[in-house]
């Protein structure tokens, strides 16, 4: 029997299914490639934890003493120990492990944690034996918050065989973007790199270091000085100026403060304002001033002066036309009285040029009249001519204005004689203290001075609460009671 080959078809068909095979077969076998690359790494870094269990052990004063606290070794540093073998490779890349990968140990209680830096070192690795060790204090990667202090933690270098090599055989570069600067400026964000270098017998160790210049702290918001959540309350009024916001950070960025909600003065209720302040960082700040709009109270009432004084007008309060009050009232009412209320008497005991004579303080009292008397004054002049003196009363009022009044008289050598004055005062001032100055006088000890209040007014002040109906022809009310009166408004801020 004569054999046949493949037709085409049938061909055909047998590239189709191959190529099915394949579409099935390859990812298959590409990933379990890939799986055990990726199980052989992570043995090959829990050997490298291993190996830096070890070390530590063998290194105990190198460990760190308090909890928290971190150092951070090499790769190399394994190497050189036989903690790890030189060639140790990465199954990904079928690299070796570069020499300067980071292995950072942690105090936490009485246990210490071993982890490896991702991403640290370089590209590959060597197979030398005798590089020095190079130890850093503290972690691979530090944050600093902007505005505050970098506080450099240390590090420490040996030889290979484990002798101390002196610090100031390190190297220490910061640089900042690839340029090397002085010193590591916390005034602005940014990411720094230390590079710590050391060399012995030839061989040189290097670690590199990350100081992160961050901000984490929102701003501070301020509002009519208050730095938190705070609320007022006001009485019903025809309008209310929401008082503006401030911030500070510590970036020392110039931050704007929004704010909203809204307050309607005249009715009753509760209004939350919300000021919002965000930096570049996105930290973000807010404070809730909370308004509240009360109605009125007949308790703390405030009196009409002291509202206008405050720059409030008697009808600004929102309060309904035609509606009646309970207001309170001050009446006073003055008389006039004559007589001699009181009266002060000087008499000299020794020569005397010029004399003050204070009556001391006399409250609540209105004078009209006064009068005062000189007796019995006699006056050497030289040559016997004749002489002109003066003296003068002083009247002093309780706000501090003085009042002066003064009279001249003349006389001849060794000549005495009785003299009265007489002064009158306007009807509202209120004097607190009388007195005499320049009263001169000399060589008559038997002379006298006084001086007599003689007429005077008595205020008395009674106080009430009255009924009050508002008006569109009037703001104040009416009460009964004449003179002078205060009508008590109703309290706001």
């Amino acid at each position: 029997m004569k054999k046949r080959g493949f037709t085409l078809v049938e061909l055909l068909a047998v590239i189709v299914i191959l190529g099915i095979l394949g579409l099935i077969i390859v990812p298959t076998v590409d990933r379990s490639i890939k799986d055990f690359r990726a199980e052989a790494y992570e043995d090959q870094l829990n050997n490298i934890i291993l190996a830096a269990r070890s070390w530590g052990a063998d290194h105990p004063l190198e460990l760190p003493l308090n909890d928290g606290d971190i150092i951070t070794i090499t790769l190399g540093s394994l190497k050189n120990g036989g903690y790890v073998d030189v060639d140790i490779k990465n199954p990904t890349t079928n690299q070796l492990f570069p020499d300067d990968m980071l292995i950072e140990i942690e105090r936490k209680g009485n246990n210490y944690e071993y982890r490896i830096v991702e991403g640290s070192g370089g590209s590959g690795g060597d197979d030398v034996i005798g590089v020095p060790t190079l130890i850093l204090k503290g972690s691979a990667t530090l944050y600093v918050e902007v505005g505050g202090t970098y506080q450099e933690p240390g590090y420490t270098a040996q030889t290979y065989n484990g002798n101390a090599i002196p610090n100031d055989r390190v190297t220490v570069t910061i640089r900042l973007n690839g340029t090397e600067v002085s010193n590591v400026d916390t005034t602005q964000i940014s990411t720094y790199e230390i590079e710590y270098s050391v060399t012995d017998q030839g061989y040189t160790t290097t670690i590199t270091r990350e100081v992160i210049v961050r901000d984490t702290t929102a701003p501070i918001i301020t509002v009519d000085g208050h730095t938190s959540n705070y609320t007022i309350s006001h009485g019903p009024r025809s309008s209310f100026t929401i008082p503006n916001g401030t911030a500070t950070d510590n970036s020392r960025e110039d931050i704007a403060v929004t704010k909203s909600g809204n307050v309607t003065p005249t009715v009753v209720g509760t209004y939350p304002i919300t000021y919002t302040a965000k930096d570049s960082s996105g930290n973000t700040a807010t404070l809730v001033l909370t308004v509240t709009i009360v109605s009125p109270t007949y308790s703390d009432w405030l009196t009409e002066s002291e509202l206008v004084s405050a720059g409030h007008s008697t009808t600004e309060f929102g309060i309904d036309k035609k509606t009646q009050y309970r207001l309170t009232y001050t009446t006073t009412t003055r008389t006039t009285k004559t007589g001699s209320l009181w009266s002060t008497t000087y008499q000299p005991t020794e020569i005397v040029w010029q004399l003050a004579l204070d009556t001391g303080t006399q409250t609540a009292i209105y004078p009209r009249t006064i009068r005062w008397r000189v007796k019995t004054v006699s006056q050497d002049s030289e040559d016997g001519k004749r002489v002109d003196a003066t003296n003068t009363l002083k009247v002093q009022g309780t706000d501090g204005t003085v009042k002066s009044f003064t009279q001249t008289y003349n006389f001849v050598q060794n000549a005495g004689f009785d003299l009265t004055w007489t002064a009158t005062l306007d009807g509202t001032f209120e004097a607190n203290r009388i007195y005499l100055e320049s009263f001169w006088w000399k060589y008559n000890k038997n002379s006298m001075a006084s001086v007599v209040v003689t007429s005077w007014d008595e205020v008395t002040t009674t106080t009430g609460v009255t009924d009050w109906q508002d008006s569109n022809t009037t703001s104040e009310g009416t009460v009964t009671e004449t003179e002078t009166r205060t009508v008590y408004r109703y309290q706001t801020n």
